[in-house]
């Protein structure tokens, strides 16, 4: 009784519609919108409406479709936490991208999913960049499994219980993912096999986690025959420390 007597249900409309369209990588009709959440079109259309007169979500009229913009990244951004990684490390990541030739980016875990808080394009054209605001499952890219296993034991196990993606897994998989996981955590570094570019190895640098309590990775991309191993894992290094002298002072 006492949830309900504070429900504002245009509200729960509109966080409905933003949740299920952040989820999302294209547009999606207005009708099926209304479809997938159960609602009608009729009792939908004034929370669309709203939603992108305030620039929320963006509605193309030639296929009477819409899809989320970036506003709410956008607003996560001047987040004080956020922003402050972010101040921090922009020119560090801008430094490694310079040197190595190489995009980069920060990560953080969001509700289950490894959130890309901000990247750093490099002047490799044959890398695929990494996109800010990109946002997956985190038990299937590397920052996100980094991510994982820095979480507190009872954390972590709590994560893992409530993630579908893991949750589909095998027993035997889950054993080994879990292994795996852990011995992230005794490690300063990762490199491994991207889950998504075939050829693409990943180096995962976990930063410090801060007063605030926030957990990042530093993390970029490349093709093992177009760098000097050593190289890239000694200049990956100085740019988390420099991140985390630079966001010690912000925090």
């Amino acid at each position: 009784m006492t949830e309900d007597k504070y429900r504002v249900l245009a509200v729960e409309k509109a966080l409905e519609v933003l949740e299920y369209l952040s989820k999302r990588n294209h547009e999606i009709s207005f009708t099926a919108l209304c479809n997938e959440l159960g609602k009608t079109t009729s009792e939908m259309f004034r929370v669309i409406e709203t939603l992108a007169q305030r620039g929320y979500i963006s509605k193309i009229e030639k296929s009477n479709s819409i899809k989320l913009t970036s506003k709410i990244f956008r607003l996560a951004q001047y987040h004080p936490p956020f922003r402050n990684l972010i101040e921090a490390a922009s020119g560090p990541m801008a430094e490694y991208s310079q040197k190595m030739g190489l995009s980069c980016h920060i990560s953080i875990l969001e509700n289950g999913n490894s959130l890309n808080l901000y990247a750093q394009e490099g002047a490799n054209e044959h890398l695929i960049h990494a996109k800010t605001g990109a946002y997956f499952p985190a038990i299937e890219r590397n920052s996100g499994r980094t991510l994982i296993s820095l979480l507190k034991e009872s954390e972590f196990y709590a994560f893992l219980e409530n993630d579908p993606t893991f949750q589909a897994y095998d027993e035997i998989k889950k054993e080994k993912t879990i292994k795996k996981l852990k011995s992230y955590r005794k490690k300063p570094y990762t490199i491994t096999p991207s889950f998504v570019f075939p050829g693409v190895s990943t180096v995962v640098v976990p930063l410090q986690r801060t007063k605030s309590g926030l957990q990042a990775t530093l993390s970029g991309g490349f093709f093992k025959s177009m760098v000097e191993i050593n190289t890239l894992i000694k200049v990956m290094l100085e740019t988390a420390h420099q991140i985390n002298q630079r966001w010690a002072t912000e925090d």
